[in-house]
This record gives structure tokens, sequence and C-alpha cells, in this order.
């Protein structure tokens, strides 16, 4: 059956969409990524009861890259194991951008358990997501888009690739084929420059997240200090 007959009217358009979503909940559990009807979203779950897991990714700059889905996080000053779960989590959705033109949608998400399983409730749970969603700026949430992309994707996210510009243009119809083989051309003259753009990016933006965090623990540290001799004084 032909996919487009299904287009017609708004009821069986909603059906088509429908089951484009419901195939995502097959896909993602092959991947040992559970869905979260609560929240309505996707989180990786422990393969293990009470373990943390790892996954292996390409970086945004093309780079092996190991990441760690699901932790329990311990508390600083201690060392001591908190008593909760962190599980890299995304809203994942199929949307029609323009007639005969679907993109798959990729929202990153936070989800949290109390023991690598069972879901953390609470009024402190909004809190903590909110906060560290509050975290993720420009750089940082393309890369974690990157992250779900590619793992989802099995380590090739470009649907495209080893396609014919014809391909491409009948994927999307808007461009024309002078773009599509403008930009493929522009793309093998550069690869190397374009390759290296990007992981300099990835540094730079490594290099700004390492002065942030000893900013910060300046700034604890200096606050901590003020109010110690704030206390002292008042004594």
């Amino acid at each position: 059956m032909d996919a487009r007959a299904m287009w017609n009217g708004p009821d069986d358009r909603r059906l088509y969409v429908r089951l484009l979503n419901c195939s995502i909940y097959k896909y993602a559990g092959h991947r040992d990524v559970r869905y979260d009807a609560e929240h309505k979203g996707f989180y990786f779950r422990a393969i293990n009861p009470c373990q943390a897991r790892t996954i292996q990714y390409k970086s945004i700059g093309g780079r092996k890259a190991s990441r760690q889905v699901v932790w329990q996080p311990v508390r600083k000053s201690t060392g001591e194991a908190r008593n909760y779960w962190w599980h890299v989590a995304a809203g994942l959705r199929f949307h029609e951008i323009a007639p005969l033109q679907w993109c798959f949608g990729i929202r990153p998400e936070w989800h949290l358990t109390r023991d690598g399983e069972t879901p953390l409730t609470g009024r402190g749970v909004g809190r903590r997501v909110a906060s560290r969603k509050s975290r993720m700026y420009n750089f940082q949430y393309l890369k974690e888009v990157n992250l779900r992309r590619d793992f989802l994707s099995g380590g090739s996210p470009d649907s495209f690739r080893g396609s014919t510009a014809e391909q491409i243009q009948d994927g999307f119809p808007s461009l024309r084929l002078r773009e599509i083989y403008g930009a493929i051309s522009y793309y093998l003259e550069h690869e190397g420059r374009i390759s290296e753009y990007l992981r300099r990016r990835e540094d730079e933006a490594q290099k700004v997240r390492a002065e942030v965090w000893l900013r910060s623990r300046i700034d604890h540290r200096a606050l901590h200090c003020a109010d110690a001799c704030g206390s002292g004084t008042r004594n």
C-alpha cells in the first residue's frame, strides 16, 4: 500500500503520523532505550540493575567518544552515592515540515530513577531536571542532540549517505540539482578544512567548559570563605 493513500483526509493523516511515531517504540527498544509514558519521552535504561551504562558514539567532529548515559551521582564533598540515578533521555517524534517532506525531531531530555529502574517521583524531580537543562547552552545542546542521533542511527546518522544528487532531490523537492551538486562539490573540496573546523570548535567548547567549571569552584570557595568570616565576626 502506498503511504500517500493515507494522506487524503485529516483522520487518515493523523493515523499515519501515529503509526510513524509508534514505530519509534519498537526501534528504540532494540537499542535498549525505553519509553517513559508519563513524560512521553525515551530514556537509556540500565542494562544491569544498579550498574552504570556507557555507550560509544561519534562526536560532532567525527571522533570516537564514550559517554555514561546511566549513572548514580555522588556528593563531591564526601564521595557518598546519592539516592537517585540519572538517565540520558530524549523526546523523539516525526514531523511533517512540508508536503512530502518529513523530519525526525530529537529533543534532549533527562530521566531520573531510584535504582536505575524505578522512576523517581516527587517535587524535586522537576527541579533537578530543569536545572540540568538550563545549563545546556547552544553548542552543548547540539552535542546532546548529536549523541542521541548517532547512537540511535547506529553510527550512520546521515540517511542520504551514498545517495545520488537526484535521490537527495527526491527527498527534498524544494532543492535544485545545481544547489545539491554545489554543496557536495564544496564539501569534497574542503573536507579536511570542514572536519578541522568542527574539531577546533569542539576543543574550544571543552576549554570554555573547563574555565567555567574552574571559575564556579573559585566563586564557590570565595563565597564559603566570606560566609565563614561573616559568621566569625558575628560571633
